[in-house]
């Protein structure tokens, strides 16, 4: 029971724990996409807006206007900006990371040509420049979602003015490497704004959303289901050692049960009778079926065995014993040597013979399948040839019968099917009747007589009706017969219908 137990165990903690690492992945992937989507789905509301607030003032405006614009329509849900300039060097950063920290600002000038002015800028206070400061920056590979703001200007004293205003999706695919300030990464950008003024890109503006587990009711959830896998590890432990308990332990019982009955089988102890108390899954009662039926085969062959060496000592002994009964007296001078005693020596010889040829060729008829030599056989020339000399059998047949088969095989099953027939009727005539049915010809070969109560295995080797053996016969002209037609996938039966006893012979076309 331990070995099964351990064997249930391991396999049904492996499942939870694929099962798990499933969902975890799924968990994982999940929020990876959704958080995706999300800061997209922003990137895209943000853009929609700002170009709503671009048409309603005509499509022309000041810079100031511009970046106040870009800064006011900024829902809450943007965390942060960063500004890099045309060669893509960051020049300011305003906000917040995605994790709800402030970017970090990056201590260098800016790029000398750069049309930004930075000094006036209004910068609302959720947009407040950090107080942190870095002189290091990353460069990420991403893919992100880009829009193309492109204008053309001219000056109008000492502002810049901005007309002929297109804001478009930019259509380029692939990933590009951009610079980022120190511990950024690239999932945190939602999309960017190119500009591009009388034709020159002047620099680009990177949007930042907060991730989804910054909010506090999606933060709440993203830990409860954090806790209900870390929960359920244990449990499904517990579970486990539990469930695998119980299962060994039916099991188990099914399987000694079962172990029982088949070294019962083994020790040649064919009366096996299973407890199916003890068996608890379908699975066992079919095996626990499968070996009472198995039981009841190898008792019933152990018979035919018995029967077997006793009924082949038998048929093999009287010829013998015939024999010497007749040399002995010869010897003694009680029958006298002539020809008489030859032809009853030759007479016990033959029947000898015969019934050693018989066992030779049944125990040959197994690998005779390879060998056959099948044909077209017409049923009336093989009545003429099984015929001859047998006055005793009424033929009839359908016209134009025919089936394929071995033609020597095919006359020797009907000959011993014949034989046994004229051996063993009580009287009257033998009939042999040939019809077509389907696509088989159907042979009944009939006489007089009754069969034996309880019926023997006909077809097993030194079967005979008649239990006081003494009538003639090897006992083995059913089982070639049996053996012939299961080799051209045909059957024989044997039946009795009040006082006729008939054996059906089966060949296929």
């Amino acid at each position: 029971m331990r070995k099964n137990y351990i064997r249930l165990f391991f396999s049904i903690i492996s499942i939870v724990i694929i099962v798990m690492i499933a969902e975890i992945l799924v968990f994982v992937v999940s929020s990876v996409i959704i958080d995706k989507k999300w800061k997209e789905r922003i990137f895209e509301q943000y853009m929609i807006s700002f170009s709503n607030r671009v048409a309603e003032m005509g499509n022309e405006m000041t810079s100031y206007d511009l970046f106040a614009s870009l800064m006011e329509m900024a829902p809450d849900r943007i965390s942060g900006v960063i500004l890099r300039d045309k060669e893509g060097h960051v020049v300011l950063s305003m906000g917040r990371t995605s994790r709800g920290e402030y970017i970090p600002q990056v201590t260098r000038d800016t790029v000398s040509g750069s049309e930004f002015r930075t000094d006036s800028m209004r910068v609302p206070d959720e947009f407040s420049i950090s107080v942190n400061s870095s002189q290091n920056v990353e460069r990420e590979s991403v893919q992100k979602p880009q829009v193309v703001f492109e204008a053309t200007t001219y000056r109008d004293g000492r502002d810049i003015m901005i007309q002929n205003i297109d804001i478009r999706p930019s259509g380029l695919e692939g990933k590009e490497v951009i610079e980022l300030p120190e511990g950024m990464s690239e999932s945190e950008i939602a999309g960017t704004i190119m500009f591009v003024e009388d034709g020159n890109v002047t620099g680009f503006l990177d949007i930042v959303v907060f991730d989804l587990n910054f909010y506090g009711p999606t933060n709440l959830l993203i830990h409860l289901i954090s806790f209900v896998f870390i929960l359920f590890l244990p449990v499904a432990l517990l579970f486990t050692l539990i469930s695998g308990y119980i299962v060994s332990k039916n099991s188990s019982k099914s399987i000694n049960e079962v172990n029982n009955a088949l070294s019962s089988l083994a020790n040649g102890e064919y009366d096996v009778h299973l407890d199916y108390n003890m068996l608890k899954s379908d699975e066992s009662m079919e095996i626990a079926k499968s070996i009472s039926s198995l039981a009841r085969d190898l008792s019933r062959h152990s018979q035919s065995r018995r029967e077997w060496f006793k009924n082949i000592s038998h048929d093999l002994n009287t010829p013998v014993t015939g024999m010497n009964l007749l040399l002995s007296g010869a010897e003694d001078g009680v029958f006298p040597i002539d020809r008489n005693l030859i032809e009853s020596v030759k007479k016990e010889n033959d029947t000898l013979m015969s019934r050693i040829s018989s066992v030779s060729f049944y125990s040959t008829l197994q690998d005779r399948g390879k060998d056959m030599k099948k044909r077209n056989i017409d049923v009336l020339e093989l009545a003429d040839s099984l015929l001859s000399g047998r006055s005793i059998v009424q033929f009839s047949a359908e016209d134009g019968l025919s089936f394929d088969g071995d033609y020597a095989l095919s006359e020797r099953a009907i000959k011993e099917v014949l034989d046994n027939a004229e051996t063993y009727r009580k009287g009257g005539s033998v009939r042999w009747v040939v019809t077509k049915e389907g696509n088989f010809v159907v042979m009944r070969i009939s006489n007089d007589g009754k069969l034996p109560s309880p019926r023997p295995q006909f077809f097993e080797p030194w079967a005979r009706g008649d239990s006081s053996r003494h009538e003639g016969g090897s006992g083995l002209g059913l089982p070639i017969c049996y053996q012939i037609m299961n080799l051209h996938g045909g059957d024989v039966s044997i039946d009795e219908n009040g006082n006729t006893v008939t054996v059906t012979l089966r060949f296929p076309l």
